[in-house]
């Protein structure tokens, strides 16, 4: 197989080509070279050169030495993604701080629900006590005023007048 095509690197804006070659040899290994252009495709040098041999079946199935074992654990179970301590500082350093604003601003959210809480319940205890307050003044029909039991008391308003004279001389 001959892969070939360009690579951006991003840490200085360069551009370069590159071409490789893949084969395998006679003893079963599995060669990679690639060669990277230094000037527009005009000078090639060599840029990397691998072997790769098959795993036995007994790695593969999970079976295989301490030593293999442990590279796949470490390889899946990575802490931190950077290589670079500084960086590895910083991702702790912020990671803190969001933390820590995170519990800040929690806790003053749970203030202002507590206090909207407090004050909520203050006003429909105040209601409340308003209301019983007023039905404790209100006297009971019937008891202490003179009037008769089951009377009703009420307004009205004369629309029409209907005269009717009485034979015994009243109104």
């Amino acid at each position: 197989m001959l892969p070939e095509g360009t690579i951006h690197y991003a840490a200085n804006g360069t551009t370069a080509g590159f071409c490789g070659l893949w084969n395998e040899l006679a003893d079963g290994r599995a060669r990679r070279f690639f060669e990277r252009s230094s000037g527009e495709g005009v000078t090639w040098n060599p840029w990397f050169e691998g072997f790769f041999t098959r795993k036995p079946a007994d790695l593969v199935a999970g079976k295989g030495s301490q030593q293999g074992q442990s590279m796949r654990y470490s390889f899946i179970n990575r802490g931190f993604p950077a290589g670079n301590p500084i960086a590895n500082a910083l991702v702790i350093i912020v990671g803190a701080l969001v933390i820590a604003a995170s519990i800040v601003v929690g806790f003053f959210a749970f203030l202002a629900l507590a206090a909207a809480l407090l004050v909520m319940a203050a006003v429909v205890g105040i209601r409340l006590w308003w209301f019983n307050r007023k039905l404790a003044r209100k006297p009971a029909s019937g008891s202490g005023s003179g009037r008769m039991e089951g009377t009703i008391e009420g307004e009205y308003v004369v629309i029409v007048r209907d005269e009717v004279h009485r034979s015994d001389g009243g109104p």
